[in-house]
C-alpha cells in the first residue's frame, strides 16, 4: 500500500500497488509498458508468481501482548529497517526521468538495500552521488569472457557498493515485448545493452566461482529455482542466493518463485542467506514469503 495522486492531482491516500500499475499503463508508451509489465510466451509463470500466494492461508494468533514491533533485519552485517529491498530493474529511465537515482534516494530514505541493474539508466557515479548513504548492491549478468565483468566489479568497489548480485538465468535476451520503437528511448543504456547482447554468457559453476574469487564483496546468485542448484551455490562458495524466475520474463512454464522457496530454504538449512523475488504486491505477500523461511525478500 502507498499513496499516490490521480491524473487530476487529487491525493488518493493509501492504495494497492495495482492502482499504480493502472496509472502507469495510462501514462507510459505502449513499448515501455510492455517492457515493464510483459513476460515470456503465454505468461504462465508470470501469472503463477502472482496467484501462488493465494494457496497459502494465514493461521492467526491473538492476545499475544505485542507492545513493540521490530521489523528490522541484519544482512551481511548491515541493519535494515525491514525485510524488504529493491530488486534490479533495467532501463528505469524509461519510466522515470531520474531513473535509478530516484529509486536509490527512496531506498536510502526507507533504509533498505537497492540492487542497481547492470542496465541502469544512470552511471554508477550518479547513483552514488544521489544516495551516498544508501546500501547499494551491483547487479550484473555474467559476460563471455568472464573477465569482462571485472570492470563492473572494480567500479562497484570504488563507489562503495557492498555486494554483487549475479543473474544466472539469462543466457539470451528474449524479445517478448513490442519492438516497434526498439531501444530508441532517450534514456536507454545503449552501451550496456550492446555489451550484453554481444557477450552473452553460456558459462558454468566454475566461471561463477572464478568471479567470486575476484572480489571481497559478497556475491549473491539471482535465479536459483531448485534445491540442487541452491546446494551447488553453497558448494561453490556463494554468499547468498535469490529464489527468482526472472518474473517469468525469460522462461515460461517454470514454477512460481514462491512454490520453489520452501524446498530451497530447507535444503540450504541456514548455510547462506536465502532471498526471494517474484509476485509481491502487498504486505500479506511479504508475511507469506517470510513464513516459508527466507531471511529477506525483495520487491519485483
Amino acid at each position: 500500500m502507498a499513496s499516490c495522486k490521480s491524473k487530476a492531482g487529487v491525493q488518493l491516500g493509501l492504495v494497492p500497488l495495482k492502482h499504480y500499475e493502472n496509472l502507469c499503463k495510462e501514462t507510459m508508451s505502449k513499448t515501455v509498458w510492455w517492457f515493464v509489465s510483459g513476460a515470456d510466451e503465454e505468461q504462465q509463470t508470470h501469472q503463477s508468481n502472482l496467484t501462488s500466494f493465494s494457496n497459502y492461508l494465514i493461521k492467526p494468533r491473538f492476545l499475544r501482548s505485542i507492545k513493540q514491533v521490530d521489523t528490522s533485519v541484519i544482512v551481511f552485517g548491515t541493519k535494515f529497517s525491514s525485510p524488504i529491498g529493491v530488486a534490479p530493474m533495467g532501463c528505469l529511465g524509461w519510466a522515470c526521468q531520474d531513473g535509478d537515482c530516484a529509486v536509490a534516494r527512496a531506498a536510502q530514505a526507507n533504509k533498505v538495500p537497492f540492487v542497481v541493474s547492470q542496465l541502469s539508466s544512470n552511471t554508477t557515479a550518479d547513483v552514488t552521488k544521489a544516495a551516498p548513504d544508501s546500501t547499494r548492491w551491483q547487479h550484473m549478468q555474467m559476460l563471455n569472457p568472464a573477465s569482462l565483468n571485472l570492470d563492473g566489479i572494480r567500479e562497484a568497489e570504488c563507489r562503495g557498493y557492498s555486494g554483487i548480485v549475479l543473474t544466472i538465468d539469462t543466457s539470451e535476451i528474449h524479445r517478448w515485448f513490442s519492438v516497434e520503437e526498439d531501444f530508441n528511448h532517450p534514456n536507454t543504456p545503449t552501451e550496456a545493452l550492446k555489451l550484453l547482447a554481444n557477450h552473452m554468457w553460456h558459462g558454468s559453476w566454475h566461471d561463477v566461482q572464478w568471479l567470486k574469487s575476484q572480489t571481497n564483496l559478497p556475491v549473491i546468485l539471482k535465479g536459483i529455482m531448485t534445491p540442487e542448484d541452491a546446494l551447488l551455490a553453497v558448494q561453490y562458495g556463494m554468499d547468498g542466493i535469490i529464489v527468482s524466475n526472472h518474473g517469468g520474463r525469460q522462461l515460461d512454464g517454470v514454477m512460481s518463485s514462491l512454490d520453489a522457496l520452501g524446498d530451497i530454504v530447507r535444503a540450504v538449512d541456514g548455510k547462506i542467506p536465502v532471498f526471494f523475488d517474484g509476485g509481491i504486491r502487498k504486505g500479506r505477500d511479504i508475511f507469506t514469503a517470510l513464513s516459508l523461511g527466507n531471511r529477506q525478500y525483495r520487491l519485483y
